[in-house]
């Protein structure tokens, strides 16, 4: 079954690095945080990374279950339970860590983007410290040159 985190932890409950993990580590770190049906699932979509989630919805990741054939059918046995006309239903479990990491990942990212925004402006605000201390010692330098 799933593991739900808890919205409270927020993002940070997910590595820094969790969008570098691509294919195997991906797959690892998904089966310990949400479990080997969803791990399974998104290897079974090609669901490589983080990044791939962000552009994507559980509905999208889900609609491979609606299909028949024997590997879906293993699928199936993982994120689904039978109901008693043959057809098969997403356990609620699964739904919701795939919205709950979708979500964790889109606050993921953009606190990577608030972060790298407040280091572009730090650097500027230094460049612009420095220019100006730069500047204002070419103008000492003009000055003792006119008046000296």
């Amino acid at each position: 079954m799933s593991l739900i985190i808890p919205e409270k932890q927020n993002s940070n409950s997910l590595p820094d690095d969790v969008f570098s993990y691509n294919q195997n580590k991906f797959y690892e770190f998904v089966e310990h945080w949400y479990g080997n049906d969803l791990a399974q699932l998104f290897s079974f979509q090609a669901i490589r990374n983080g990044s791939h989630l962000l552009h994507t919805t559980v509905d999208d990741i889900l609609s491979v279950l609606q299909y028949e054939s024997e590997d879906i059918d293993k699928l199936k046995s993982f994120c689904c339970f039978q109901l008693p006309n043959n057809r098969f239903e997403v356990r609620l479990g699964v739904k919701l860590a795939i919205n709950n990491f979708i979500e964790l990942l889109n606050i993921k990212q953009e606190q990577e983007k608030r972060n790298d925004l407040l280091i572009n402006v730090h650097h500027l605000a230094l460049i612009h410290q420095y220019l100006l201390i730069k500047h204002n010692h070419k103008m000492k330098q003009f000055y003792h040159q006119c008046y000296h």
